[in-house]
């Protein structure tokens, strides 16, 4: 899946986490878009490399930290807000999540996971 065809594309801010994620593949998403929302979102670039990226997002400056900011801010605080993983360091998250929720996300996102690499069905 695309970023423009999830959830998080039309959450606030997302017009700095559009070009982040440009050819990268959506892997999992649990975002939230309301005048108050979240992004949770797991996606992998060309180079197999995987991007966690999570924020919320409020509707007036006492509930949204981002607000106030100038838009390189926004773009420097998003840049932030995410958690690069190559294949191995990825492996080694998967193994470490227990039963959290994303582990949950990964496991009902995708059809098969084989020793770690995604397999396609």
């Amino acid at each position: 899946m695309k970023f423009s065809e999830t959830v998080a594309s039309n959450c606030r801010y997302s017009e700095y986490l559009s070009p982040l994620l440009e050819n990268h593949e959506v892997l999992a998403e649990d975002s939230l878009d309301d005048y108050q929302g979240c992004v949770n979102i797991l996606t992998r670039d060309n180079d197999r490399n995987y991007y966690i990226t999570e924020y919320s997002y409020g509707s007036c400056s006492g509930c949204d930290e981002w607000e106030s900011l100038s838009d390189n801010e926004v773009k420097e605080a998003m840049q932030r807000s995410q958690a690069k993983l190559n294949e191995d360091e990825f492996d080694h998250f998967l193994s470490s999540l227990g039963e959290s929720h994303w582990l949950h996300l990964y496991k009902s996102s995708q059809p098969t996971v084989v020793s770690g690499w995604f397999a396609t069905t």
